[in-house]
């Protein structure tokens, strides 16, 4: 919108006057130009992934596979979402290394993943191999999320949620209860209902909606902003 700001002054002559700043709006709603379920014909009105979508596309964090796709049912990888975190964080400068043989100079994902790397938010798949390539898990990506919470110092509530509500609580990998927990304590995610019941689906495939409604889940419910 158009917004009027007194600037303070010290020529007394100018005391008082208004400057003009126009501020091009976010688009939050469907209903504009700048809306997903208008751009991307995958996108359709009224599902649930559609503000989640509308949220990641406005701030930059998520393209579209294409200019009218945004791949709402596509598996996202490890890169992927390594680069969606990177895009939340602002891009920070990274100098390239060699840290994993499968992560080369000058890809879109180089910079995100030793980014990510050097500041724990993930491993590789191995010492050498980061696993480029490959489909991130649900509890792959809930333990970045936890990770990246982890090193931004977010507060979140209690990490000790019991998990056994969901039916298919013990196919929870080890290494990730810690980040699942805490993911679904804090509502960043939500089971998947199928028959009745809720399940975790730990190490189901993510997809691209999963992903950009868990991100949305992040800030409402710990960054808050």
């Amino acid at each position: 919108g158009t917004y009027y700001v007194r600037i303070k002054e010290t020529d007394v002559r100018k005391v008082g006057k208004a400057a003009k700043v126009v501020v091009p709006a976010v688009a939050d709603s469907t209903d504009n130009k700048n809306g997903v379920t208008k751009i991307f014909k995958d996108v359709k009105e009224g599902e649930w992934y559609v503000n989640a979508i509308q949220f990641v596309y406005d701030r930059k964090y998520m393209n579209g596979v294409s200019s009218n796709l945004f791949g709402t049912n596509t598996a996202i990888t490890r890169e992927q979402f390594v680069t969606v975190l990177y895009n939340i964080e602002g891009q920070p400068s990274v100098k390239y290394r060699k840290v994993f043989k499968d992560v080369a100079d000058k890809q879109f994902y180089s910079k995100a993943v030793i980014w990510a790397y050097d500041n724990k938010i993930t491993k590789g798949i191995s010492d050498t191999v980061f696993g480029t390539g490959n489909n991130i898990s649900r509890e792959q990506l809930a333990t970045m999320i936890y990770n990246y919470a982890q090193y931004k110092k977010l507060k979140g509530v209690a990490k000790n949620t019991d998990l056994s509500s969901f039916p298919d609580y013990k196919k929870v990998s080890s290494w990730a209860k810690e980040g699942m927990t805490w993911a679904v304590s804090n509502g960043v995610v939500n089971g998947k209902a199928s028959n009745g019941k809720n399940y975790l689906d730990p190490t189901g495939k993510a997809t691209r909606a999963e992903c950009a409604q868990m991100v949305k889940n992040l800030f409402d419910k710990v960054i808050k902003k």
